[in-house]
This record gives structure tokens, C-alpha cells and sequence, in this order.
């Protein structure tokens, strides 16, 4: 085991392999025994996996052995051919507690036009929700639609404040600073929503299409959710006191909200800065867009107020018997109201004519 190593000094030297079956150690060969090279290559085991010579040269191909990856020697194994039983339905998971499944689940995921789902949402933060059928509305102004019970159950420990639903989404915002995430159509509960350091009471909601959701809530921030994981996107700074009230321009490109301070800012969704701030003569938690996105409406006092963009026109004001409390466009022209009178009206939003009203539509404010 000790030969001559390199300047002729004493040492240990390694063996390396060389042509013609001989072993060099030390710097002397040793020819192999004849019992060697006549015996045929047996197989390695596994452990035994040359290594690289000193001077990195390559390893022996040893049979039953291939390169992977990084230049690891790996065992070649003989191919197995495996029986796969043939995949059967995948079991259904069961609806998340709260939320049944409705008899008609079929019917609801055929069609929207089949089936409208209204959901509502209490202080003491009950979430309940309705299927209407649609041919239902339309069959007498006089009877009312028949709804069939679709859910109730306890979503949040605060009041529920806002609610909004795009697409199979349903979201409602509390005052126990969570929003909660639903599938309408599968009926299910996805789970609740914390904005990063807490956030405060969620009190505004708006969707734009299905794809994304921008909230707003005590602490006085705009945050914009993607709906595919619900990741927070964006936090808007810049209102010093609690959003009353979020919208979304048709174009996704734009938003408007409004504080409990009476400041309105118009954000661009693009940059995510404010372009615009005004401020109103008293808070509302009344904010929207026309359809056509040409003109935005609020409330003020006893009057609703249509403000056109890109002028310096007086707002078209449609005066009420007592405050409004919350508005909808029926059509594009057509915009219905409603207030502390329990009456709705409906109005002409271009020139603030009312054209009809139903007295006594509730026996309480709307």
C-alpha cells in the first residue's frame, strides 16, 4: 500500500483506473489476477457507485447504471409495466355548512336568466338568500314573486354593512373588519378576508365584471382584490375618515368614493392615484354611475344630484318628499329611488322629471 508518491516522498496513493484492466497505484502497476479478467461484469450494488478521479476524469459506464441529472450515476431499472384501475367519478365534496343545496341546483346553473338570487344581509349579521324566478316578475304587477328559501345562516359577529355579488361571487363587508367570500352557484363559503394591518369596518363594496372587487371601510383605505385568488392588489390612501360609499366606472378604469368627512375622490384604477377630490355639502352613502358612464349620481339633502363629466353644467337635481337612501338605474335613463318615506319613484335622470311613483312600497324606510 505505499509506493513512491509525487517528488518521491512516502504516502498512500489512490488507485485510478488505466487501459488494459491494470490498477496504477503509487505510480507502479499492478496487473489484475487472470480469475478477474476473465470473470464476466457481475452487477454493482447499489451502493458502489464509482467516483471521479483526482484529476477529474470521467467514471466507468458500468452496466446497469445511467446518468442523471447534475452527472449523478443512477441505476437503470427494468421497466414495470403497472395496472392503473380505471378512474371512476370524483366524489363530490359536501356544501359547506350553512349553505345547502338548493333543490333546483340545476336549474340555477343552466342559466342566469332561469333563476335571480337575492341575498340580504341584518345587524345582527344573518346572511340570508332568496331564488326568484324570473317568469315569476313579469306575471302581475299585483301578486307578489314567489321566492323559495335558499340559505340563513350567522356569516359574521358584527353588523353586516355592504353586500355585492358579480359572476358566482358573493362578498359582504362587516363591522368585525372581514369580508366574507361565497360561491352562489356551487353554495358555498370560500372563507373571510383581512385586509393587511386589520383594516376597520367594511362599509362599501363594488365589483367590477367578475374579475375584480374594490372594497372600503373604516380606516379609510381603497382596496383592490382580485377575485381568481383573492389577493390584495392595492391599498388607495387618501381619505382621511370612513368610506360610506364605492362605484366603479363601466370602463374599469376609474372609481369614485366618498368619506364620512364629505370628500368625493375620483381614483384612476390604472395608476392608482386620485385625479380629482370635491367636496359635498353633507356625507351620502349614495354613489353611481350611469350606464353609459357619462355622468355620476350622489344625494344630497332631500334631492338626488346627476353630475355630468367634462363640464361646467349645473347637476340635474330630482327632489324628494323626505332624503333618499338608496338609488338604482332601472335603464339607462330611468333611475329608481328610494327613502325614509318607503315609497319608490321613479325618475327621468336626464332632465330630473319624476315619472311614476309606488306609494307605500314598504311600511318602513328603504
Amino acid at each position: 500500500g505505499r509506493g513512491g508518491g509525487r517528488g518521491g516522498g512516502r504516502g498512500r496513493g489512490r488507485a485510478a483506473p488505466v487501459r488494459g484492466g491494470a490498477v496504477r497505484r503509487g505510480g507502479g502497476e499492478l496487473p489484475r489476477r487472470a480469475a478477474e479478467r476473465d470473470e464476466p461484469d457481475r452487477p454493482v450494488p447499489a451502493l458502489c457507485v464509482p467516483r471521479r478521479g483526482r484529476r477529474g476524469g470521467a467514471a466507468h459506464s458500468l452496466p446497469g447504471l445511467r446518468r442523471g441529472a447534475g452527472g449523478a450515476l443512477l441505476r437503470r431499472r427494468p421497466a414495470q409495466h403497472r395496472h392503473r384501475p380505471p378512474r371512476g367519478p370524483r366524489p363530490r365534496a359536501p356544501p359547506a355548512p350553512g349553505l345547502p343545496l338548493p333543490q333546483n341546483m340545476a336549474a340555477a346553473s343552466r342559466g342566469s336568466h332561469q333563476e335571480i338570487v337575492l341575498v340580504a344581509g341584518s345587524y345582527e349579521g344573518q346572511l340570508v338568500g332568496f331564488s326568484i324566478a324570473a317568469s315569476s316578475l313579469g306575471s302581475s304587477a299585483a301578486a307578489p314573486a314567489a321566492a323559495t328559501p335558499l340559505f340563513a345562516f350567522k356569516a359574521h359577529d358584527g353588523c353586516i354593512r355592504a353586500a355585492a355579488a358579480a359572476a358566482d361571487h358573493l362578498v359582504t363587508g362587516s363591522t368585525d373588519n372581514t369580508l366574507g367570500v361565497y360561491n352562489l352557484r356551487k353554495r358555498r363559503a370560500h372563507g373571510s378576508l383581512l385586509q393587511e394591518g386589520g383594516g376597520g369596518a367594511v362599509s362599501a363594496l363594488s365589483f367590477y365584471g367578475g374579475t375584480h372587487l374594490l372594497s372600503g371601510g373604516g380606516d379609510g383605505d381603497v382596496c383592490i382584490w382580485r377575485t381568481s385568488d383573492w389577493e390584495c392588489l392595492l391599498r388607495m390612501k387618501g381619505h382621511s375618515a370612513p368610506i360610506e360609499a364605492l362605484a366603479v366606472h363601466p370602463s374599469g378604469r376609474l372609481a369614485l368614493s366618498v368619506c364620512a368627512g364629505r370628500k368625493l375622490r375620483l381614483w384612476n384604477l390604472q395608476t392608482g392615484k386620485c385625479n380629482y377630490t370635491s367636496a359635498l355639502p353633507q356625507p351620502t352613502r349614495v354613489l353611481l354611475w350611469t350606464p353609459r358612464g357619462d355622468a355620476y349620481v350622489t344625494a344630497a339633502g332631500s334631492a338626488l344630484r346627476l353630475h355630468a363629466l367634462g363640464g361646467d353644467a349645473a347637476p340635474v337635481e330630482m327632489l324628494h318628499e323626505r332624503p333618499p337612501a338608496a338609488a338604482a338605474f332601472a335603464s339607462e335613463d330611468v333611475l329608481a329611488s328610494g327613502g325614509a318615506s318607503g315609497a319608490i319613484e321613479l325618475w327621468d335622470a336626464g332632465s330630473g322629471e319624476r315619472l311614476s311613483q309606488a306609494g307605500a312600497a314598504h311600511a318602513s324606510r328603504i
